[in-house]
């Protein structure tokens, strides 16, 4: 993100927009950055899609800063604790502050289950799911839905039948988890005492 806010095509795109369109500098950025996805899109669309969601992060916190708007502020006007964010897009940085909100879990219109988004979400145990079209029209004025995270399906208004369900895989999970965990620490070895060392790729300190 660093490296994308320093390219002097990004400056000098900006300025551009700015000086020969008369237009103000959040617009410029805006402009900027739909110029740089159409650019940098690729052949699979969901390298398309991880190149789109960071160019959208840089320029977000660039409108951001320019509005002098607190951060997140339209997640902290939606009241999402102890229920279900829907939205069109939501950033790896959203996510994290989601988090800090004990938000049940989000939903959004765009993007795919290997996004940074939705793979940091996963690391914080953060129910979710994405690209489901038109899910703010399926979901208005409905009051209750199951999001599963582990399968990557939502279902509105559920029967009694599906409550029950979920509630017991939810169960299950946190039992295998808790098993899990009880060697978390121990080392690793394979059936032939062979010592295995693994390794994660690790952004946050709260993905530890």
């Amino acid at each position: 993100h660093l490296m994308l806010l320093n390219d002097p095509i990004f400056r000098e795109s900006c300025e551009f927009f700015i000086r020969k369109e008369k237009i103000n500098a959040e617009w410029a950025v805006e402009r900027t950055g739909q110029q740089l996805a159409v650019a940098l899109a690729a052949p699979d669309e969901t390298t398309t899609f991880k190149r789109q969601e960071d160019i959208q992060a840089v320029v977000g916190a660039l409108l951001q800063t320019l509005s002098q708007l607190e951060p997140f502020y339209w997640i902290r006007q939606a009241r999402v604790k102890n229920r279900i964010l829907v939205t069109d897009y939501l950033s790896p940085q959203a996510v994290v502050f989601l988090k800090s909100l004990n938000v049940m879990g989000f939903v959004t219109q765009s993007g795919g289950r290997n996004t940074h988004s939705m793979i940091l979400a996963r690391s914080l145990c953060l129910p979710a799911v994405s690209g489901i079209a038109d899910v703010k029209n399926i979901l208005a004025g409905q009051t209750k839905a199951i999001l599963n995270g582990f399968e990557g399906t939502l279902i509105v208004e559920p029967t009694p039948e599906e409550e029950r369900f979920h509630r017991e895989l939810l169960s299950k999970h946190q039992v295998l988890e808790g098993l899990l965990l009880q060697g978390a620490r121990q080392a690793a070895f394979t059936k032939d005492k062979n010592r295995i060392r693994f390794e994660a790729n690790v952004e946050l300190p709260e993905e530890v």
